[in-house]
């Protein structure tokens, strides 16, 4: 069994172009700035049961502090009240799967994984809805649907050197009891790691791309866009003896195609 942490803060400010409703305001006068800060704890555990077949079941609790609202040139909230604040906090959605080892050799290994997201989790309203029948559902605690998934790895090991290349896919096939269909989502990494001076230590470099498919919702709100996300990453290992290992890591994404401010 192992535990992972990961954190994550999105924030995003834009200009009010005009404000007919007060004469003489300069352009630009407010900004709207909304801010997520998301955290996840996940328990994984491993279970191999012959020697190129293991099952994997992982479980995150995650949560949400959402902040949202108009600001003015200082920063101050603009208008009446506080900004907009919010926080979720419950279980996401289980990982079930089975991963197999296709080949390996002494320096080449390649691994293929199959399984679906299991829907342990509710959807939660919007922080900000004015009410139930305008609520939108995050779909940060999952889609609340079974979603298969699938990937395959491929690793090249040539000492202190190791290269990584993946690719994965998740697929929303049916929609949840709102009647939301989740994007269906494909990736692409690669990386790069290397030992440092120490052997409990290895820094590792690499680069990802994500496709996010629109995804569809009832009502007045119109589907989500497509978008192409970059990441950047960067992490250290840290490995003080053969049942533990600490990494610490970054990832920079970019999203170089969207439409309408989605992110």
């Amino acid at each position: 069994m192992s535990a992972s942490t990961t954190w994550a803060l999105v924030d995003v400010h834009y200009d009010l172009d005009t404000v007919p409703t007060l004469p003489g305001t300069p352009i630009d006068a407010y900004t709207y700035q909304t801010q997520y800060l998301l955290g996840a704890l996940t328990i994984n555990a491993a279970w191999t049961f012959h020697s190129r077949w293991t099952a994997e079941v992982g479980l995150p609790i995650r949560f949400l502090q959402a902040t949202s609202g108009w600001v003015n040139g200082q920063g101050d909230p603009a208008g009446t009240g506080d900004l907009n604040d919010a926080q979720r906090i419950g279980l996401g959605e289980a990982s079930l799967a089975v991963r197999t080892r296709l080949l390996s050799s002494k320096s080449f290994l390649i691994d293929a994984r199959l399984g679906a997201w299991l829907p342990t989790t509710r959807s939660f309203e919007s922080p900000f809805a004015q009410s139930v029948e305008k609520a939108e559902r995050h779909q940060i605690f999952g889609n609340g649907t079974i979603d298969p998934m699938g990937s395959l790895a491929m690793y090249y090991l040539a000492a202190p050197w190791r290269a990584t290349a993946s690719g994965w896919a998740r697929v929303p096939l049916v929609a949840n009891d709102h009647g939301q269909v989740g994007s269906t989502l494909l990736g692409l990494n690669v990386s790069v790691d290397r030992q440092l001076h120490s052997p409990t230590l290895r820094a590792m470099v690499g680069l990802g791309s994500q496709l996010a498919f629109p995804a569809a919702w009832p009502g007045p709100r119109a589907p989500t866009d497509a978008r192409t996300t970059l990441v950047g990453r960067i992490a250290i290992y840290w490995l003080p003896s053969d049942t533990w290992q600490w990494n610490f890591g970054v990832d920079l994404p970019w999203i170089i195609q969207s439409v309408e401010g989605t992110f």
